[in-house]
């Protein structure tokens, strides 16, 4: 009986802090992958405006 009890107690706070740990982890690394979402979509944008500029130089030019 002691045994088990020896057991529980070194089990119990292990797997709080397993817990604790893969969720803290979980939510900075969501954090960190929308973070380079929305930086891949603004410098999609910088480029989309830069080719959209180009292209309307090149139509004033060619008329």
């Amino acid at each position: 009986m002691d045994t088990i009890l020896e057991i529980i107690k070194v089990t119990v706070p292990a797997l709080i802090v397993f817990l604790t740990v893969k969720t803290l982890l979980t939510n900075y690394l969501n954090a960190n992958i929308l973070l380079e979402q929305q930086k891949n979509i603004q410098n999609a944008q910088k480029d989309k405006t830069a080719l959209k500029l180009q292209a309307l130089e090149r139509l004033i030019v060619f008329l």
